[in-house]
């Protein structure tokens, strides 16, 4: 399969070795990328406890929470209309699946993304 003038094998015929220092680089990509999420989910979680549990004022907190919403859209918008299907548009041709139908989903996501998000934040926020 070739992705984006990336070889993963390197040569088409059955008995085809695949091109070690690619698997290697997107593997690395994914390592990173997986810990960045994690230190998200991470913080997420962490913020959530700490708004439930400190003593703030009750106007205090109802505009952190507020915040914390608009902020965890803000993180969730990108990661489903973006970060997922070009995740996926990696995977799939590596493991020698065919993407098929799925490119036109993509990018159809990609730009329904900067559309959706500012909506989305305000309506995450009420009045």
């Amino acid at each position: 399969p070739c992705l984006f003038a990336v070889n993963f094998k390197i040569s088409n015929k059955a008995d085809a070795q695949y091109n070690w220092p690619v698997v290697k680089a997107i593997l690395n990509v994914m390592v990173i990328a997986a810990l960045t999420f994690t230190v998200c989910f991470v913080c997420i979680i962490l913020i959530y406890e700490g708004l439930h549990t400190s003593s703030l004022k009750i106007r205090f907190r109802q505009l952190q929470i507020q915040l914390f919403r608009a902020l965890l859209v803000q993180f969730s918008v990108p990661l489903v209309f973006v970060c997922i299907p070009f995740g996926i548009s990696f995977i799939i041709p590596a493991i020698g699946g065919d993407l098929g139908g799925l490119v036109n989903l993509f990018v159809l996501l990609f730009d329904f993304y900067p559309a959706l998000d500012p909506f989305l934040v305000i309506i995450a926020i009420p009045r």
